[in-house]
C-alpha cells in the first residue's frame, strides 16, 4: 500500500516570477447589485480596443502613479470569462502586491469600463440593465471582487480518475516554491536552506506516522478522525466591493 502526500496549494500556477507576469479572468459577466437595479455586462458586447496596455490598479486608486501596480500585457475572451495577462511594474509596491498574489493571500481583482449601449428588462420586480456594449479600460486588484468569478488563473487543472490516483506535489516542486518565495521577498539564503529543511524533516514525520496508522488502522480515540475537504449612454463604471462617489454607477 502506498501513502500518497496532497500539499494544499493556492498561488496561482500561472505566475511567472522571472518575467514577472500572471494570468487572470477580470470578468464573467455576472449580476452585480446597483442602487435601483441589478447589472449584467454581455460579454459578447465587450470591445478589447483600449484593454491591452490599460493599467492595473491598487485598489482601483488611480491618483498617482505610485497606484499603478503593472499593465495589461494580452487580453482575449474564453469560456471562462475575460481572460487578461497582467504584467508587475518593478516598483517597491507593485513587488510588495505581486508576492501576495504570488503565495496566494491577494485574489481578489476588479474591472473599470465605459458603458455605451444597454438593454433594460424585468425579473420579477427588479430591474435588470445588460450592457451590451461596453468597453474596459483599467483593471484593479481588490480584496473583495464584485464578481465572484474573478480570479487569478491556475491554469488546466487534471482530476484523478480514481480515488486512488492523487497528484503527488514532490520535493523538488515544494523546494523551487519555497525558493520562488524568498526571491519575491528578497529573504537570504539562509531562510531559504532552514524552510527547505523543515519541509523535508515534516515530510518524513508524515511518512512515519503514515506507516504507523496502516499497522494499527484502529488507533484507540475519543473521536473520529475527519480528513479536511477539499442606462444606455457613455458612463464609467466599476466593479468592486467599494465604490468611489465621483464614480456614476459603481
Amino acid at each position: 500500500m502506498t501513502i500518497h502526500l496532497r500539499a494544499a496549494n493556492m498561488r496561482p500556477a500561472t505566475f511567472n516570477a522571472e518575467a514577472r507576469t500572471i494570468e487572470a479572468i477580470v470578468s464573467t459577466g455576472a449580476a452585480v447589485a446597483r442602487p435601483g437595479y441589478t447589472e449584467v455586462l454581455d460579454l459578447r458586447g465587450v470591445d478589447l480596443a483600449r484593454l491591452v496596455g490599460a493599467p492595473v490598479l491598487d485598489g482601483r486608486r488611480r491618483d498617482t502613479t505610485r497606484d499603478q501596480l503593472g499593465m495589461i500585457e494580452a487580453a482575449r475572451m474564453t469560456s471562462e470569462g475575460l481572460l487578461v495577462v497582467i504584467r508587475f511594474r518593478e516598483s517597491t509596491q507593485a513587488q510588495a502586491v505581486m508576492t501576495d498574489v504570488a503565495n496566494g493571500t491577494l485574489r481578489g481583482l476588479s474591472i473599470g469600463y465605459t458603458i455605451e449601449q444597454t438593454r433594460e428588462a424585468k425579473d420579477g420586480t427588479k430591474r435588470v440593465r445588460t450592457a451590451t456594449r461596453w468597453t474596459p479600460i483599467e483593471v484593479s486588484i481588490v480584496p473583495v471582487p464584485a464578481d465572484p468569478g474573478a480570479h487569478f488563473r491556475n491554469g488546466e487543472v487534471t482530476m484523478p480518475t480514481t480515488e486512488n490516483e492523487v497528484q503527488v506535489q514532490t520535493r523538488a516542486e515544494m523546494n523551487t516554491e519555497i525558493r520562488s518565495i524568498a526571491e519575491l521577498a528578497g529573504l537570504d539564503r539562509a531562510w531559504t536552506d532552514a524552510q527547505i529543511d523543515a519541509g523535508s524533516r515534516a515530510g518524513s514525520r508524515l511518512r512515519r506516522d503514515g506507516a504507523a496508522a496502516i499497522a494499527d488502522p484502529h488507533p484507540h480515540h475519543g473521536a473520529d478522525h475527519v480528513r479536511p475537504q477539499r442606462p444606455g449612454g457613455f458612463r464609467v463604471a466599476c466593479r468592486g466591493s467599494d465604490p468611489r462617489p465621483d464614480e456614476p454607477g459603481a
